[in-house]
């Protein structure tokens, strides 16, 4: 009985160094897992600061409204915020109901930043508007390094 019991021990003498090493392993495996989801959310993190400095930030403001033949004019300021190139910017206004009553003569206008504000006239014909008051959402779409930006509101309400 010692003998088998000996021989046993050997046994798991030999089985021991295999069972140290799986579990070697398995530690290398989740170091090296632990360090590439590091690496990969250093990576995003490093991709976002890049896209925050080559990203545009387009800004409208009211500037003054007025009635005049052409129907009710909405002048606006628009100026980029951002430090990246603002390309292809376009403006518009929107109803309550999300159709689009006007948009902007110049369509694709390029915003350097820090530049001065540029004015864009949007008008609405007087017979389209039902009696005041009636609002009107300010949507913006543009380009910029960082991809393009589809319509989305601008932050802005403007009213007859």
């Amino acid at each position: 009985m010692l003998a088998g019991f000996g021989r046993n021990r050997r046994e798991l003498s030999y089985a021991r160094p295999v069972d140290e090493s799986v579990i070697v392993s398995i530690v290398a495996v989740a170091i090296s897992a632990v360090s590439l989801a590091l690496a990969l959310r250093a990576d995003r993190r490093a991709a976002r600061a890049e896209g925050r400095g080559l990203s545009a930030r387009p800004v409208v403001e009211l500037l003054r409204t007025s009635v005049d033949a052409a129907g009710r004019r909405f002048d606006l300021h628009l100026r980029n915020a951002g430090p990246g190139l603002a390309d292809r910017v376009r403006v518009s206004l929107v109803n309550e109901s999300g159709d689009t009553v006007a948009t902007m003569p110049r369509a694709g206008t390029p915003l350097l930043p820090g530049d001065e504000p540029i004015v864009v006239s949007l008008v609405v014909s007087e017979n389209a508007l039902p009696p005041p008051p009636v609002p009107f959402a300010v949507w913006i779409a543009w380009s910029d390094a960082t991809g393009d930006h589809e319509r989305r509101p601008a932050g802005l309400t403007v009213s007859t």
